[in-house]
């Protein structure tokens, strides 16, 4: 039986909400996706994120954009409902709000970039929004694309090896025994990126906590409990470890960014950090903002017993890079290492997989996998997957880690600035 697909797209304030319609998702066996796409918007949203990727030509030639402009906008797309899959990248401050009206009215998935809740006192609501998708049987699908990362990947599948790896060592809050640091830049135009002025309204889009540390938080957990739930028992805030500060938006940067002469906020409160415990190993997390740059940076290291991995992606790399630096016998490093190479080549198919000496450690030597764009494309066919049936949903598994980040996130925004 074929599963037909038909896609509003509400609100795109950001340009996530134009990235899962890279494709028709035509490889899904049993899926039909309907060209036919309604984006749903506000007379304020003049759809330049939206369209510029449009313009970068990451939308899908395919389909058939029909604007539908109007101040009750969500009120006119639920009563309609043309489609019953729904993307979201709509404002932060009340995303979750839409989500719940959007299982309320029928739509069988939706799929929605982060964050989901931006202050603490919503986690209430996103917790009755699980609840309600599991009544209704609505799939609910945060885009995390990180977990698609390369770097990612590897990182977890050495942890998984006790011959090269040893098990989690230094894990003081202090000196955690994971650390996830990203840093972004606000002016992606050379990217064909627009930001609204919005962008830059904390109450709107959310503290440094509360936004990319989503990220930082689902893969930390997700390399340490693996396969298992994670819920907020799991999981500890050390909230004098969490501390927020502002970056400062000249006027100049703040027209060239948002293509408009509205006045600058000034200071940005984009930047933050926290400590946390889950299953009682300390994980850091940090997020910057800087105004300019070539591109996003990524950072991560995971000491273990025996080696420590690091995940270096500069603002020049085009890819993340692995390096495993030795804490022991280089050697014995060394072997455990070949014999992990095997079996990367083997799970990947791919003979390329290889490792080489550098300034003391080893760094491996992987194929170029997909950009941050097209990991949009990579959570999305998961999601059809799930609507086709293609891949059982593991609701409480992916409820688990929806409900325990977002958890982290937004009491690390509570208290950092109570420090």
């Amino acid at each position: 039986m074929v599963k037909k697909a038909k896609i509003d797209v509400f609100q795109p304030v950001h340009f996530h909400g134009a990235l899962p319609l890279q494709s028709m998702y035509s490889d899904i066996e049993g899926l039909e996706i309907d060209r036919d796409v309604t984006v749903w918007y506000t007379p304020d949203n003049h759809l330049r994120e939206f369209r510029g990727q449009i313009k970068a030509g990451r939308v899908d030639t395919g389909y058939n954009l029909d604007y539908k402009g109007s101040e009750d906008a969500l009120e006119e797309m639920l009563k309609q409902k043309r489609g019953n899959v729904l993307v979201l990248a709509c404002p932060n401050v009340d995303k979750i709000d839409v989500i719940d009206k959007a299982i309320e009215a029928g739509y069988e998935m939706i799929i929605c970039d982060k964050p989901w809740v931006i202050e603490k006192d919503r986690m209430g609501t996103l917790e009755k929004v699980i609840e309600k998708a599991e009544q209704k049987g609505t799939i609910i699908h945060d885009i995390m694309t990180e977990r698609y990362e390369l770097g990612t990947i590897m990182q977890g599948l050495i942890m998984q090896n006790d011959d090269l790896f040893g098990g989690l060592d230094d894990n003081t809050p202090d000196n955690p025994a994971i650390t996830k640091r990203s840093v972004h830049i606000l002016d992606k135009s050379h990217l064909g990126v627009e930001r609204r002025p919005d962008y830059f309204d904390v109450a709107w889009q959310g503290e440094g906590n509360a936004d990319v540390t989503a990220h930082l938080a689902d893969m930390a957990n997700l390399l340490v409990m693996q396969d298992r739930p994670v819920y907020p028992d799991n999981v500890r805030l050390i909230e004098d470890k969490c501390r927020r500060w502002a970056t400062n938006v000249p006027q100049s940067n703040f027209e060239a960014i948002t293509k408009t002469a509205e006045k600058t906020p000034g200071d940005v409160y984009c930047n933050g950090e926290f400590v946390y415990q889950v299953n009682g190993v300390n994980v850091g997390i940090k997020v910057d903002w800087a105004l300019s740059g070539k591109d996003d940076e990524h950072y991560s290291v995971i000491r273990g017993k025996k080696v420590i991995i690091d995940v270096v992606k500069g603002s020049d790399d085009d890819r993340q890079h692995v390096y495993i630096t030795p804490r022991g016998d280089a050697e014995q490093t060394e072997e455990a290492l070949k014999e992990h190479v095997v079996k990367l080549r083997k799970k990947f198919d791919d003979q390329s997989i290889n490792y080489e000496k550098e300034d003391g450690r080893f760094k491996l030597v992987l194929p170029k996998g997909p950009n941050h764009f097209e990991h949009f494309e990579q959570v999305s066919n998961q999601a059809f997957r799930y609507l086709a049936g293609q891949d059982p949903y593991p609701r409480s598994l992916e409820m688990s880690r929806l409900l325990t980040k977002y958890y982290l996130t937004t009491g690390a925004v509570t208290a950092s600035r109570k420090a």
